[in-house]
């Protein structure tokens, strides 16, 4: 476990040992919950559930993809070229773990794949390329964040979309960072635009349902913005004529 408490001391080993950890699996939002493997290998993610007989449910129903995952690799090394890149891509998709993991923990896998395809036809160096690219983006952001500086922080992910053409859920987030740097920068009204484009994407997914409360809550704000408007707009006027 690492923890990064604000009431508990902790030793001077274990803060560097937690900052480490935090640093090698990428962590930004806690709780994060890694299936790891016994090399340290991520292999999948979990939500947290706060009923614990769900969330035992939850992890052992994950940790089948471990399974998956070497069963998938082990039938890979009996196969040659495009059966083995497309074997190789299964396993790999098979853990569902953000692609920013592959390079520092699946880098054997990686290179088995390329030299069973090398020109990429099944994308996977792309995917994971875009992976690479998110997580430094990601760290952009949170300078961006800290520095107040949200004009950069929209350019930045106008950037990575434009260059990366995420799809999917995998778009849907990116927009989420978009969406909140807007609101962020007070312009309501383009946080609503960015929503509308989650909800277009995939109104059934997790992000695509947010996006609808989300919507709401802003043009709940803008409305009460114009309405606070329009009474001082009035008593300005108001005070004028009386003058």
């Amino acid at each position: 476990m690492i923890d990064f408490p604000d009431q508990v001391e902790q030793s001077e080993a274990t803060k560097k040992q937690n900052a480490a950890l935090q640093e090698k699996f990428r962590i930004e939002a806690y709780p994060t919950l890694l299936l790891l493997d016994a090399k340290g290998r991520p292999y999948s993610e979990a939500e947290m559930v706060s009923e614990v007989d769900a969330h035992a449910e939850q992890l052992q129903e994950l940790s089948k993809k471990r399974s998956a995952r070497d069963e998938k690799f082990a039938a890979a090394k009996k196969l040659i070229e495009v059966e083995k890149a497309e074997a190789l891509r299964d396993a790999i998709s098979a853990m569902e773990i953000n692609s920013m993991y592959l390079p520092e923990f699946y880098s054997a896998e990686l290179a088995e794949l390329k030299a069973a395809d090398p020109e990429d036809t099944l994308g996977v160096a792309k995917m994971v390329k875009a992976g690479a690219a998110l997580a430094e983006m990601d760290e952009d952001l949170t300078t961006f964040y800290e520095e107040q500086k949200w004009d950069a922080g929209i350019k930045r992910i106008d950037q990575y979309i434009e260059t990366y053409k995420p799809t999917g859920t995998d778009l849907q987030e990116v927009l989420g960072n978009k969406l909140f740097f807007h609101e962020f920068n007070g312009d309501f009204k383009a946080a609503v635009a960015v929503t509308e484009e989650i909800m277009k994407i995939d109104p059934d997914s997790d992000l695509g349902k947010d996006a609808i409360t989300i919507k709401q809550n802003f043009l709940d704000g803008i409305a009460e913005e114009e309405e606070k408007a329009k009474k001082a707009k009035e008593e300005a006027e108001s005070k004028e004529s009386k003058e």
